[in-house]
């Protein structure tokens, strides 16, 4: 027996996506509708064409309301661009009388302590991930019930994000009189969608390659340790090769890239590929060329995760390596170029646990969209919350707290 429909919403820079899926009772995914349209009025996960926006979307929910025979009035919104940050934030209790049995309580309080981040007026958390907790200053543990201390401190990993840009996007969607139930890191519901269990217990990072950023999640010692959104995509590698092989229309480079596109250097000098022109007839260039401008950018942007990477003393933690995910994740040989950069081993993550239209489970830029899904089925039954608008305005938590524990 399947429960209610849920709906995610992906409004990306190159991809506006909607996903109808259903549950059943052992929390299988039944995808039922898809509704996905080219993007417009958007530029690195931020809104900058209003009504652009809103009519791609309205596009994308009509196929998915089609398709699903679905009437959508509330959906969960991914969040995600260059203004999503994250940091630690620390709690601590006494525990009274000192040496005692540390309580349910106990850690309830750390935790509520821990979550009151303080962040500048113009941004708005949107998750608070528990870490760890601390006993006594030196006994580290993930669950700190029933041991003895006099002390608790909990850590946990606050993502949050600047809230005029995560009011443009979910005013897009309540224009077209649909409800946002809940707003998530688009980089968390990658993970949901794609990772291992054992990934997340040993330690792995997540990249999520979209058109205008690249979202990264950090798992060490089974907990989320890093997050964050970069400004580079696969719009730049398209406007670099524009640019490179002689200006040419962006839509060309966009074909080329698809259709030939390769992350490492391989070809010969001897190799052409056919540009088309609009002007005239088609004209070759080198494939080697093309080969060398994808590189340069996608070796630049792993150079960045990289240095992010050691900064935070990261590398060492990350023993099951790098999950590539995203429509990025489809060009031939990136694998290979991130692990040469990055150092670490790299596969490529797909939607797991997904039936019904299988597109959804079947290529990694649907990770987002399906993992929203399965974020919506975990945080569905908690407590009913101020409605989402509402906590935005008043900058109150906006994510669900079950999902990410």
């Amino acid at each position: 027996m399947a429960l209610e429909p849920l709906v995610s919403l992906e409004i990306g820079t190159h991809t506006v996506r909607v996903l109808v899926g259903e549950f059943r009772q052992d929390g299988h995914l039944l995808v039922t509708g898809i509704g996905e349209v080219s993007s417009r009025g958007m530029r690195k996960g931020e809104v900058v064409n209003f009504d652009a926006a809103v009519s791609c979307l309205r596009d994308a929910l009509d196929s998915a309301e089609e398709q699903s025979r679905t009437a959508i009035r509330s959906a969960y919104l991914a969040v995600g661009g260059p203004h999503v940050r994250s940091q630690v934030n620390r709690g601590q209790v006494p525990v009274i009388p000192a040496g005692s049995e540390i309580s349910r309580e106990h850690v309830h309080d750390a935790l509520e302590s821990a979550r009151a981040v303080s962040i500048p007026e113009d941004r708005v958390i949107v998750h608070t991930i528990r870490q760890r907790f601390v006993v006594d200053e030196h006994i580290e543990v993930l669950d700190p019930t029933g041991m003895s201390g006099s002390r608790l401190d909990a850590y946990v990993l606050a993502i949050h994000g600047l809230k005029n840009r995560i009011s443009d996007l979910a005013d897009v969607v309540v224009a077209l009189d649909v409800d946002v139930a809940d707003a998530a890191f688009s980089g968390l519901c990658a993970a949901l969608a794609v990772m291992h269990p054992e990934q997340k217990e040993n330690g792995s990072l997540l990249l999520d390659l979209g058109g205008g950023t690249t979202d990264y999640l950090v798992y060490a010692d089974r907990a989320i340790v890093a997050a964050g959104s970069l400004g580079i995509g696969g719009d730049h590698v398209s406007n670099d090769i524009a640019v490179g092989l002689g200006r040419i229309a962006l839509s060309t480079a966009e074909e080329v890239k698809v259709r030939y596109g390769r992350a490492l250097v391989s070809a010969g000098f001897e190799e052409t590929i056919p540009l088309r022109i609009p002007s005239g007839p088609a004209t070759p260039a080198y494939r080697r060329d093309l080969e060398v401008i994808i590189n340069a950018r996608l070796g630049e942007l792993f150079e960045i995760v990289r240095e992010i990477l050691a900064a935070q003393g990261l590398l060492p933690r990350l023993g099951a390596g790098v999950i590539l995910t995203g429509g990025g994740a489809r060009m031939d040989g990136i694998a290979d170029l991130c692990r040469q950069i990055i150092g670490l081993p790299c596969t490529v993550g797909l939607p797991r646990d997904v039936s019904g239209l299988v597109v959804a489970g079947e290529a990694p830029e649907y990770a987002t969209a399906v993992g929203l899904l399965k974020y919506a089925y975990r945080v569905r039954g908690e407590r009913p919350r101020a409605p989402f608008l509402r906590r935005l305005l008043e900058r109150l938590p906006l994510g669900g707290v079950r999902a990410l524990q």
